[in-house]
């Protein structure tokens, strides 16, 4: 056997003797697909005479021989019949491993001064250009390249526990001064990424990574190597005591500069000042804080389109609104301008421009330097047509109406009027006469709808006065709620057939769910319809929106690391519900409240509802009329999911226990102990499980799991005894009979497929595909229970256009 060694030959240069003792990876070694390597194998002498190759003492003579390609191929060069090889005799200790070039180059090393310094690329080693950018950016520094085109040996921390002992400088010094060498092509700087994979693993390989990440971690890197102090001293951080800021940002970058000094500190940090004002004494607090690298918007584009409402505050016409441009970063007196523009505005005229919320004056944008940047999308801006210098005494006019759910009481509704008093009133009668006269167009506007409804009365009374039976044919082809809410709003008649069609058929319409957006712009989509429906709800656009149950909208949002859950009606005239708050331990608390959901219609039951939430995965409950919620998380179970049942509340867990209490006294049970549990098929992955509620009143569990990129779900059925107190046993169903599901985080609900023959699909579960795709937008797949399948609800790729919400919801009929 022949005396043979192998290299690694990327871009047709030796880099790396690999030997058997040699431990590492291929991934480890930096070898990818359609890596070359080199494999040299010894020859007689005589024999290598005749090729012009000489083996001198105990050197190889090169062959090199190139078998079939595989996945790793090993290059070579033509060769001759005898196995010789037509080229020149290569040297055996050409290119190899890479080392520090510090002791070989002079210390007047002057390529930075020449003419093609630098002008050198980076060879992609495979989804490595995330790198290369990074490093010509650092490499094309003009202080970086000075400092390591000298001789920085004297430089380097290699003690720094924090650093790298001082090879990450080393590498990349190298890495510059090759491409800083004159003549130089495109370099591959793999000697730099296995020194990067080394200390830092989340790097390693050749997959994508952020340009950003790495450029953080290098400079941090390059500051510990080349951090020139050696001990690091204990420094107490004074408060600035109101001296000058001067004085205190002279102060800490001493402090810092006494801990962290080197080339990267120098060129690439700076300290920015923070002030921190004490809610409670109004104690102010100055720091100035080190920082590296500055987080910056993306810029936005230059104008914003803004609708407003034009009132006129004498009564001459009725309100209008306008859409007009503004810059993004205008102020008041910009929007004034172009709402002028756009109304008409006379030369004795003025704007007064507003703030609504729920239906009051929030507050007047008097000041014309005011920022448009202060106005948020969402605010309702509303504007007053004022004469000029009438600025005396401001009258407001606020709408009322009886609330017939707060046993008569006035509720304020509508956008408030506003107008200036010329003289101050002396007399009520004043102030009435400036109340007629801007009510006086809203009055016109009434009475000739009044009017108009008269010349057509023959007509109405012929659609309004319908038989109660042909109203009821027409109900029974509206699939969709909101089709049915319009139907009810259509006159009082109306409104009464649904409702009596509703108590005498709740399954028929009360089961088809519709998909509701859980942010500040809260949609309908509508699954049979494949349509989209906006409406006002009126939750404020700082309030998250986490579900829906019996009607009520749940929403949450935090405060001083509290969680505040208020509970909308999709009725506006319904007040909303706040409930006592939880905390949140942390800034992030979305992921705390995965569920939220109600026993009862706190309408119906204002005194007997009661709200259970999975926080922080455990199960809590509030009773109505409580101040403090109880917790159920006696044993540490991890909850999936929870479900009210009459009396009791049923509570998932992570390991499929089925725990239950009772509403009269809380206190959780598992009534599952005495079964088999069921354990994952294999190579599957349990995602999520779900409670449901079966058309017959069954308990079902739906399970969602992974297998590569596929799902799968299984659904079991809970048997449980007469008082719904204990499972017996637990069923797998190869078959939903006549209910299809719709499973989601929020709510999962079970709906008649004999009722919406053609519109929902027999044995099959409604899911949203969390997944989210590159441009934003999630996918409503149904499952087929029977054979296992998945489709997409309105196509595999026509769901690009829609941007359906994750959640599930049913609205009731007030």
């Amino acid at each position: 056997m022949r005396p043979a060694c192998i290299w690694d030959y990327f871009n047709l240069k030796k880099h790396t003797l690999l030997t058997a003792s040699d431990r590492q990876t291929l991934e480890d070694a930096n070898m990818t697909m359609d890596h070359d390597i080199l494999l040299e194998v010894s020859v007689d002498t005589d024999r290598s005479s005749h090729s012009g190759v000489h083996s001198i003492g105990n050197e190889l003579a090169l062959v090199p021989l190139e078998p079939p390609r595989s996945s790793v191929s090993i290059a070579g060069g033509p060769t001759l019949s005898n196995g010789h090889s037509t080229g020149s005799g290569f040297n055996l200790y050409q290119g190899s491993s890479v080392s520090s070039s510090l002791t070989t180059i002079d210390d007047n090393y002057d390529i930075y001064r020449g003419e093609r310094g630098g002008l050198a690329g980076l060879q992609n080693l495979g989804n490595t250009c995330f790198m290369n950018s990074a490093l010509q950016c650092l490499v094309h520094t003009p202080p970086l390249v000075e400092f390591f085109l000298q001789d920085y040996n004297d430089e380097i921390n290699r003690d720094n526990p924090l650093g790298m002992s001082g090879e990450l400088a080393l590498a990349f010094g190298d890495l510059l001064r090759k491409l800083w060498s004159s003549g130089r092509t495109a370099i591959a700087p793999r000697a730099f990424k296995g020194k990067l994979a080394r200390f830092a693993p989340q790097f390693s390989g050749y997959n994508q990574h952020d340009s950003q990440e790495l450029l953080a971690f290098l400079l941090d890197g390059l500051h510990e190597d080349l951090n020139r102090v050696k001990q690091k001293p204990y420094i107490e951080m004074k408060d600035s005591d109101n001296r000058p800021d001067e004085e205190v940002a002279y102060e800490c970058w001493k402090n810092h500069m006494a801990r962290n000094d080197s080339l990267i500190v120098d060129e690439c940090q700076g300290q920015y000042k923070s002030t921190l004002v004490c809610p409670e004494c109004g104690k102010i607090s100055i720091t100035f804080d080190p920082f590296m690298y500055l987080s910056l918007p993306l810029p936005s584009t230059v104008t914003r389109a803004m609708t407003v409402t034009v009132f006129y505050c004498d009564g001459s016409g009725l309100p209008m609104p306008y859409t007009v441009n503004v810059l993004n970063h205008g102020c008041c007196r910009d929007l004034c301008q172009a709402l002028g523009t756009a109304c008409c505005l006379k030369s004795d005229e003025m704007l007064l421009l507003a703030e609504v919320y729920e239906n009051k004056i929030y507050r007047y944008l008097e000041n014309p330097l005011e920022s448009l940047t202060s106005i948020k999308d969402e605010e309702h801006i509303v504007a007053y047509r004022l004469k000029n210098g009438a600025r005396k005494t401001k009258l407001e006019i606020l709408h009322r109406c009886p609330d017939n759910v707060k046993g008569g009481d006035r509720k304020i509704f509508g956008t408030p009027l506003v107008t200036y008093l010329v003289e101050d009133p002396q007399y009520g009668a004043n102030i009435e006469a400036y109340v007629h006269r801007m009510l006086a167009p809203l009055g016109k506007a009434h009475s000739s709808t009044r009017s108009h409804e008269g010349k057509e009365n023959g007509f109405i009374s012929d659609w309004a006065n319908l038989e109660a039976l042909a109203l009821s044919l027409i109900l029974y082809k509206l699939y969709e709620r909101v089709d049915q809410i319009w139907f009810g709003a259509v006159c009082k008649n109306w409104l009464s057939v649904l409702k009596l069609n509703h108590q005498n058929h709740p399954l028929r319409t009360n089961v088809l769910p519709m998909l509701m957006i859980p942010k500040t712009n809260l949609c309908l989509y509508g699954i049979s319809s494949n349509t989209t429906y906006k409406f006002q709800f009126p939750i404020p656009y700082y309030d998250n929106c986490y579900g829906c149950s019996h009607g009520w909208i749940t929403t949450i949002h935090t405060k001083y690391l509290d969680i505040f859950i208020t509970m909308y009606n999709s009725s506006k005239t319904v007040s909303p519900i706040t409930l006592p708050p939880l905390r949140a331990y942390s800034d992030y608390y979305e992921g705390l409240l995965p569920k939220v959901t109600l026993s009862a219609d706190p309408i119906t039951s204002p005194n007997d509802y009661v709200v259970a939430v999975i926080y922080r995965r455990t199960l809590a409950i509030f009773n109505a009329g409580q101040h403090c919620w109880t917790s159920l998380s006696d044993y540490g179970f991890i909850f999936m999911d929870v479900m009210f049942d009459g009396d009791l509340v049923y509570g998932l867990t992570k390991h499929h226990r089925l725990l239950s209490s009772d509403l009269s006294y809380l206190h959780e049970r598992d009534i599952t102990k005495t079964i088999d549990r069921i354990s994952n098929p294999p190579f599957h992955k349990d995602l999520k499980c779900y409670l449901v509620m079966s058309l017959e009143g069954d308990l079902w569990m739906v399970r969602k799991l992974l297998n590569g990129r596929m799902i799968k779900f299984e659904v079991f059925k809970f048997q449980l005894n007469a008082q719904r107190k204990k499972v017996e046993r637990m069923v797998k169903l190869e078959s939903l009979g006549d209910n299809v599901l719709f499973v989601g985080d929020c709510d999962s609900i079970s709906a008649s497929a004999s009722c919406f023959s053609g519109r929902l699909k027999q044995n099959s579960i409604y899911y949203i595909d969390k997944v989210k795709h590159y441009w934003g937008t999630f996918t409503v797949e149904i499952y087929n229970v029977k054979d296992g399948s998945s489709c997409y609800q309105y196509g595999e790729y026509s769901f690009r256009k829609h941007v359906p919400p994750p959640l599930w919801v049913a609205l009731p009929f007030q």
